[in-house]
């Protein structure tokens, strides 16, 4: 067991498996809270929250955070945060989930 994991640490660069390591820490950070968070509406113009993203919040145990022209992180952690909750949502709702996702969520795609 232990040859196969130098080994594999030896085709796995350095900066890489860190990554790898952290994103595993981030997700679990992530899922791990009651209320999931999807980062939106960066820009001047923000859409509205509507019943539909309510509805939305409720059923997929997700809280949207709407920003304006001011977000409180960077969109580097918003962007990577989307993707952690996404992949999560893909892999307990399938891809259904996505259908009723608002447009101006960082990252995801319909």
């Amino acid at each position: 067991m232990k040859i196969v994991f130098i080994t594999l640490i030896s085709f796995v660069s350095t900066s890489s498996f860190s990554q790898s390591i952290q994103d595993t820490i981030v997700a679990k950070s992530v899922i791990n809270y009651d209320k999931l968070t999807l980062y939106c509406g960066v820009g001047i113009e923000v859409q509205i929250f509507t019943k539909a993203d309510k509805i939305f919040e409720h059923t997929f145990k997700v809280q949207y955070i709407i920003n304006g022209c001011m977000p409180s992180l960077s969109n580097e952690k918003m962007s990577t945060n989307n993707k952690l909750v996404s992949n999560y949502l893909d892999k307990k709702y399938g891809i259904m989930w996505r259908k009723q996702l608002r447009t101006d969520v960082l990252a995801i795609t319909k």
